[in-house]
């Protein structure tokens, strides 16, 4: 049987429906055709969110969010202190984990400006994310990309020098995450990438009605 990856015409394994290559990017990106969020591409969408983060970062509704966010932290640090006498759920624990070290590394807004980025990606190419779970688990890997503890640097042997490449995480500790990060923040964010969507949508009306207005020029 062949994998089932589109395109794909290897040998699927003994026990799935994907060769080795794509079973290894599903744990991965959540998907086997799911293509990564690179740091360049998700950089136009981080500034185009950045200026209504700064416009209303003293309201009560960024305020509220950001005292959500320290909650999360929070009780992810008590959950990740949980030891062999009690009873956890060990993808929750992980993410508790990835979680607490991110919160010492990287700010509220840098957290909530990615969420915002990466939601308004989602809006403006809807097939961009192969799924809702491949969605998340990019979600993840964007948000702890913001850390320092999500790389490791490795030998490159072809480059003939070391090289930082993304450690990698389990895929149901990077769901888990993504379900942590976007109850905390997720509703803000949402409203932050809707408002990028409206204000464009009234620039292009706005302009369009520009141009009508001089047909009327005689």
């Amino acid at each position: 049987m062949y994998c089932f990856a589109a395109g794909c015409r290897q040998t699927a394994q003994t026990y799935g429906n994907l060769c080795q290559r794509h079973a290894v990017h599903q744990r991965t990106h959540g998907h086997p055709e799911q293509r990564p969020v690179t740091a360049k591409e998700l950089r136009p969408y981080r500034q185009a969110v950045r200026p209504i983060i700064a416009r209303n970062r003293t309201t009560d509704a960024l305020m509220i969010t950001e005292e959500r966010w320290t909650e999360t932290l929070r009780r992810c640090g008590a959950y990740a202190e949980t030891d062999g006498r009690t009873v956890f759920h060990r993808p929750t624990k992980q993410a508790a984990q990835a979680l607490v070290k991110l919160g010492n590394e990287a700010a509220f807004d840098a957290v909530l400006e990615t969420v915002a980025a990466m939601l308004l990606l989602q809006e403006r190419d809807p097939r961009r994310f192969k799924s809702g779970r491949a969605f998340s688990v990019e979600l993840a890997r964007v948000v702890r990309r913001l850390g320092t503890l999500a790389i490791v640097s490795q030998w490159d042997q072809r480059a003939g020098r070391v090289r930082g490449v993304y450690r990698r995480f389990p895929l149901p500790a990077s769901l888990a995450l993504a379900e942590l990060v976007t109850t905390a923040i997720g509703l803000a964010a949402k409203r932050i990438a809707d408002t990028v969507q409206a204000e464009e949508a009234r620039k292009v009306r706005l302009e369009g009605e520009y141009r009508a207005s001089l047909e009327g020029i005689a």
